[in-house]
């Protein structure tokens, strides 16, 4: 890894659920997260997009890469909640923009992606809705839980 960076032994070790990593040195996130599990060498979960996906980062040039001890990304929130809460995965709905988010979205039984999202995400998605600066999230909701016809019977 380059200079400046932190190591293992200078890191807090209690708890960590991620490393989030950036770079403006390399050509794409896919060889800048090739780079960093070479490095790392040992089994982790890891995620990699250029930053100017995201609506408010358009002209950014870094590259990110997230990682995590070995998951299933988001999909573990899905997990816990059938270990904790006896809710199945095929009952959640997921919403997401990023790839990410795709384990998540995959195991959902409603996976919705948000219509400025990343290629990947939309393309796992069962449904699209409108993007980040809209009330697209909201209006979901709604329609899903808060509609009167909706409202005595389960949504999925």
């Amino acid at each position: 890894m380059t200079a400046g960076a932190l190591y293992r032994a200078e890191l807090a070790a209690e708890f960590v659920v991620r490393v989030t990593y950036f770079s403006r040195e390399h050509a794409s996130s896919e060889r800048f997260g090739d780079e960093v599990e070479r490095a790392i060498a040992h089994p982790i979960y890891l995620t990699h997009f250029p930053l100017s996906v995201l609506p408010s980062h358009r002209a950014s040039p870094l590259h990110v890469v997230d990682v995590h001890p070995p998951c299933r990304g988001k999909a573990e929130a899905l997990r816990f909640l059938e270990e904790q809460h006896g809710i199945p995965a095929s009952r959640v709905v997921a919403v997401g923009d990023a790839t990410n988010d795709i384990p998540m979205l995959e195991a959902a039984g409603l996976s919705v992606a948000m219509g400025d999202g990343m290629p990947e995400a939309i393309a796992v998605a069962s449904r699209v809705i409108g993007g980040h600066d809209t009330t697209a999230i909201a209006e979901l909701v709604g329609e899903l839980f808060l509609s009167p016809a909706r409202a005595n019977r389960a949504v999925i």
